[in-house]
Order: C-alpha cells, then structure tokens, then sequence
C-alpha cells in the first residue's frame, strides 16, 4: 500500500504496487459487513460489470476478491495523471482550448459507446469519475451504481447519481434509460468549456428547479458554433429529443477525431455494427436475432449484405473512405448474425452474482488503524444507538440514501429527503434521526 485516494462511508481506494512486477494499480476496498444482501450483490456487480469492459478508454479491471473481515476489494488499473475535475480546478480561471476540450469529449464519448452498447446505463457520470494518464488518455472509471439493462428501450426507475449531473427525468422521478447518461454527458462538456456546472445552486431544492428548467448560461462565443449548439443539444430536458452517444459519434465535430484514439483494429471491434456515414442496412443483426422466425430471417439478411457488398464494390462513384467502411460494416455484420450478441449475454447473466473468494491479503494503513481506535468512542457509539433505536438495515439504507443525495449540511433539505426514506421511518422518526445519521456520516469522513 503506497497512500490512500480517496474514502467515502464504506470503503476507501488505496494506490498499491504490485509485489511482482512493480506496477501501480488501485484497490477499492468496501466494507461489506454490514450490507444486506441486495446491497452485497449490488456492489459486486460492480466487479462482474468491469470484467466485461474492455475498452482504451475505460479503467482496466484486474481482479475482485473479498477478504475474510468481509470487504470486498476490486483491483484496478492506475490512471496516473489524476481525475478530469482536479484538471478543472488546476485551470485557475484558464479556459480550455477547443482542441483540448473535443479530444477530451471524444475520448468519453467513446467510452459511453463501449458501456451503452452493453446496455449498461452508467448513471454516476461526473468530472470526478473521468481519469486522465500523464499521455492524456481519459479513462471512464466508478461503476459502482451502473445497471445492466434487460431490454435496450427498458427503462431504470431508481433515484441515483451526483446532484449536478442528474438528469430531468431522474430528478422528477419518471423512468429513465440511456438518454439520462447522455445528459450527464450534456454537463460534462459545458463544464470543460465553462470551468463550471451549467446548474448550481445553495440548496438541492433550487439545484432540482434549474435542472428542471433546463436553463443555463450558453457557452462563450470564443468557441465554434458546432460545439456550442453540441452543448445545446446534450442539455434538452426533453430526453426524446437529446442524440443518442451513437448519434453524436457521426457529429463531424466528433468524427473526425475517432481515428486519433482508436486504432484501425479497436475500430473495426467498436464499430463493427454502427454506421457512422448516411449508408444504412435496410435491417440490423438485433432486429433479426429479436424475431420469431429467425432462422429464414437470418438468410434473408444475409443475402442482403452479400448483395450490398457486391454494389458496394461495383460502385465508383462512392468516397474510398465511406466504400471501405461500409464493407467492413457488411463483413461485421455479419459476423454478430453467426454469434448470439454480447449485450444480450450481459444482461442475462446479470442476475447471476459469484461472490469472488476470501482472501488474507486486506490492506490496513497504519492511518486507518489508528483511526479506527479514535473512532470506537465516537462513530460506533452512535452506530450502535442508532442501530438498537431503528435496526441496522434500515440505519445501511439511509445511510446510502443521504449519503447520495447531501453533498453538505447547508443541503440537508428535509423536505427534499422525506419521499426517499418515508419506506424506512415516518416525519417524526426523520426529524429525529436523520440529524444524527448524517453527524455519523460526516464522521465517517474525517475518519
């Protein structure tokens, strides 16, 4: 263990050297202990969702285990040039040039693709989540409230997320599906052109009432019309109406820069069923592989590309580029027809949680050690009341539920808390622990 990044409530990350071959990567350690089992299984989805990403633009998974003092620890690639809002905040003022700012936007956008097109929904997108390298790669990093979706059109129904960047539609409570990432993704950019959140506000109330709103300061002129009306669209309250990552990935802005992040063979994986250019199939492989009658829409299909590539070939009046791409499109396509699709396997499997193994090798800092004796006569005092007054599941809900929606005590807005903890306590037994809660949480911080 080399020094503690970062803690929250329930675990901390630690950068590690590798014992054999000195490499430095990040361990999330979180303790478990007193998860219910929903929440445990929760969280090592987490492990099983990075497993199945593997992508140049998103933190590498190595390993999960879980120790037998019940913390489970997921082991992850080290990105070495710190996180996208400590960049922000290093700025001082100095706005982004255009250049630094699409490279870092395409960078993230291609991520998103890599995730969406797993039918996983990120839902925790934020500066603090978007890592850089010293050679300024960003890597997508944190899934630590992703969900598998079963159905591409499903839609997630469950209030999470860092205030700023919550959507519209997850602030008002109705059903959400890839298009709230997409907004996130909306804050995002404005923030790299900006320096700053599009909404803030002093309270979650009023920060709620802005994002509902949907109006914000537009971006300085000194940037080029395309990327601000970029921003514009990203920022429509109305999700229907914002692109898809898919759809911003054909933006020329976004294009043209693909080919400086990928190679020609993570392109070819990437996009191996996504068409970038005006040509279009008439029917795609998860249309087909959707159908009742599968088997003879399959050769039907299949028929269709091989008669595709043949004009494709034939013809010269087409761009190189566009030829070349089209026929790689046909060639993967085709490919996806012989094989059941990634998503889909994904999302089946979803439900299905492997605890990884126990093992000796827990990390305790001398820091936390010391800490945690400081700690018994404050912190566990007022765990154990709070756990003897309301029980200890409902004391691990709120905990997560204020936890993810105060940032700091001028924010304990009450009314803004009563609908999401109102399944756990009624007003009177809020107004009464919920203080105490969050005195607990704040503690947990410091500690």
């Amino acid at each position: 263990m080399l020094k503690v990044l970062g803690e929250g409530s329930f675990g901390k990350c630690y950068l590690v050297e590798c014992i054999s071959d000195k490499t430095r990567c990040v361990i999330k350690q979180i303790d478990i202990k007193f998860l219910s089992p929903q929440e445990k299984e929760d969280t090592i989805k987490e492990a099983l969702i990075l497993q199945h990403l593997n992508h140049p633009n998103i933190i590498s998974f190595r390993d999960a285990y879980t120790t037998k003092k019940q913390k489970l620890c997921i082991v992850m690639d080290f990105a070495d040039g710190g996180d996208l809002q400590s960049k922000i905040k290093e700025r001082n003022g100095r706005p982004f040039t255009e250049t630094q700012i699409l490279d870092q936007f395409v960078q993230i956008c291609l991520a998103m693709k890599h995730v969406h097109d797993r039918k996983i929904l990120h839902r925790d997108l934020k500066s603090q989540n978007i890592f850089l390298t010293k050679t300024g790669r960003v890597k997508l990093g944190d899934f630590g409230i992703a969900k598998i979706l079963s159905a591409t059109m499903e839609n997630a129904k469950t209030m999470v997320g860092t205030p700023y960047y919550l959507s519209p539609e997850i602030i008002e409570n109705r059903p959400y599906s890839f298009k709230s990432d997409v907004w996130s993704m909306g804050v995002l950019l404005y923030e790299l052109c900006c320096l700053k959140p599009p909404f803030e506000a002093g309270s979650i109330h009023y920060l709620a009432l802005k994002i509902v709103k949907g109006k914000y300061l537009p971006v300085s002129k000194s940037y080029s019309q395309p990327l601000r009306s970029l921003v514009d669209r990203l920022l429509r309250v109305d999700p229907d109406s914002r692109p898809s990552v898919h759809q911003i990935l054909k933006d020329p802005l976004i294009r043209t820069r693909i080919k400086n992040f990928l190679s020609s063979s993570e392109r070819n994986q990437e996009f191996s069923h996504t068409i970038l250019h005006d040509f279009q199939l008439i029917l795609s492989p998860r249309d087909i592989l959707a159908t009742s009658e599968e088997s003879s829409r399959k050769e039907e299909f299949l028929r269709s590309l091989k008669q595709l590539k043949f004009d494709l070939k034939n013809n010269n009046d087409l761009d190189r580029e566009v030829q070349e791409e089209a026929l790689m499109i046909c060639e993967m396509n085709e490919a996806v027809l012989l094989n059941e699709d990634e998503g889909d396997v994904l999302a089946r499997n979803s439900s299905v949680v492997e605890v990884p193994p126990d093992r000796d090798d827990e990390i305790e800092d001398e820091e936390e050690e010391g800490a945690a004796k400081e700690d018994t006569s404050k912190s566990r005092l007022i765990k154990n009341y709070l756990e003897k007054s309301l029980g200890k599941d409902i004391v691990v809900q709120a905990i997560g539920i204020i936890n993810a929606s105060v940032s700091s005590e001028e924010d304990l807005d009450f009314e803004h808390l009563y609908p999401r903890l109102e399944h756990l306590m009624d007003r009177d037994m809020q107004t009464e622990f919920v203080p105490i809660i969050y005195s607990l949480i704040e503690l947990e911080r410091d500690n």
